[in-house]
């Protein structure tokens, strides 16, 4: 009832269907959000996975907000992945980080030094990615 596939062609079903929607909007009921992506496939999450060290990156925040903006037409959301860049050379690190966050893609800001082993990693895992603000040779 409450995603709308049910089938109301009876007036008492419809009517039931309505005061169910009532109801649950009353209560504040919200989609299980985890249920949601088992069923698609999808998260509705884009990381932007960059290691934060003020001295050696930049990112200028109307870009950032540009990303939130672009995303946010598409239903998707932007999260932030900020860790330190020692963490590439464990290679464990980026499976279990990427165990841990459910995304649909990626946007890598990270130190030139690290960009085309990173970059491999998530071809061979077949996670979309971009990468800015770093020359990337294949």
């Amino acid at each position: 009832v409450l995603n709308g596939k049910n089938k109301e062609n009876r007036p008492a079903i419809a009517a039931r269907s309505q005061r169910i929607r009532q109801l649950a909007e009353q209560m504040g009921y919200r989609p299980n959000v985890a249920a949601r992506s088992m069923l698609t496939g999808r998260f509705g999450l884009v990381s932007l996975l960059t290691c934060g060290v003020f001295d050696k990156e930049w990112f200028p925040r109307p870009l950032l907000h540009g990303l939130h903006d672009a995303l946010a037409e598409h239903d998707t959301r932007l999260v932030v992945n900020e860790f330190r860049e020692e963490g590439l050379d464990d290679p464990e690190f980026l499976p279990q980080l990427f165990r841990e966050s459910a995304v649909d893609g990626l946007i890598l800001h990270i130190n030139q030094y690290y960009v085309d082993r990173v970059a491999s990693f998530f071809r061979d895992e077949r996670l979309p990615h971009v990468t800015v603000n770093a020359n990337h040779h294949r």
